[in-house]
């Protein structure tokens, strides 16, 4: 995909009302062989929307896009409602809705996201867990819990991926009882083995809360060896090294960690207690990494 400049005029055109002249450019870009590309034929279809043009313009693409697919719907819902949701319908059928909610998501606009979830006829596991990971990075972990729970009264099953979107959204929020209570429902209700994954979101929950007790006892009950990335959470979450963290310290040097970041936040910890000569050890062990 490249940037056309034959793109650029049409939002001019639109801006000043010009159908005419955006139709000449039009021309002047089929004669060239120009269309083709996303964004002149976004940015034609932009101009045209609510009109039959834009329908052709959508219609005669080769290929379409989110970009391609939001501006449709956007004009549409002004114009002609019934025919905006004539294109969610189209979308679900493309899998493009669950992309746009995602999208709409990162970008903050959790209400749009939530509209185009809303517009589905019908939600796979998929669209549910895309509409969940939007609240959760944003602090509605009420609202991601909430529709959790809807989505199980609906019938669909959740899977691991969406146990992990759950719990991420639980330790961004403090929901700790909440987030425990997931994982054990998890375990026992949907027979779903935890991995590295989910009991480092688990490790991560507790130790936003300080529950640093907790979260080395649940380290410890692993069947599995921990890896570094949960060892690392964990140290994330001590202010200083105490007990657990030194007995926590001897078993992820075992491991032999690859991860700068595992030395670093060990060094800030010792350097926290005031320990320099730990700290220059471990900086020592971070230049032997480095080679």
């Amino acid at each position: 995909m490249y940037y056309n400049p034959m793109s650029s005029p049409y939002p001019v055109c639109k801006t000043n009302n010009s159908l005419s002249c955006g139709e000449l450019i039009h021309g002047l870009a089929l004669k060239h062989g120009v269309l083709g590309s996303y964004y002149a034929d976004n940015a034609l279809m932009d101009m045209c929307i609510g009109l039959n043009e834009a329908d052709r313009c959508f219609c005669g693409m080769l290929e379409t896009n989110i970009i391609t697919w939001n501006t449709m719907v956007a004009g549409y819902e002004k114009s002609d409602p019934y025919e905006a949701l004539n294109l969610y319908s189209r979308m679900e059928s493309k899998g493009v809705a669950n992309a746009l909610i995602d999208v709409y998501a990162k970008c903050g606009s959790i209400m749009s996201s939530f509209k185009i979830f809303s517009g589905m006829s019908s939600k796979s596991v998929i669209s549910w867990t895309s509409m969940i990971i939007g609240y959760g990075p944003h602090r509605h972990g009420k609202e991601a819990l909430e529709l959790f729970d809807e989505m199980v009264r609906s019938g669909v099953r959740p899977d691991q991926i969406v146990f992990v979107v759950v719990l991420n959204a639980c330790s961004y929020t403090g929901l700790v009882d909440e987030g425990l209570r997931y994982f054990k429902s998890m375990v026992s209700d949907y027979n779903i083995t935890p991995d590295q994954e989910i009991y480092g979101c688990i490790v991560d929950l507790l130790g936003r809360a300080g529950r640093v007790k907790e979260e080395y006892e649940l380290i410890d009950s692993m069947s599995f060896i921990p890896d570094e990335s949960i060892w690392g959470a964990f140290f994330g979450s001590c202010k200083a090294l105490g007990e657990l963290g030194k007995l926590a310290t001897n078993r992820v040097l075992e491991l032999r960690p690859s991860v700068a970041g595992t030395y670093l936040t060990l060094a800030n910890i010792y350097a926290a207690d005031g320990k320099w000569g730990d700290v220059a050890w471990i900086r020592k062990l971070l230049r032997k990494i480095g080679k």
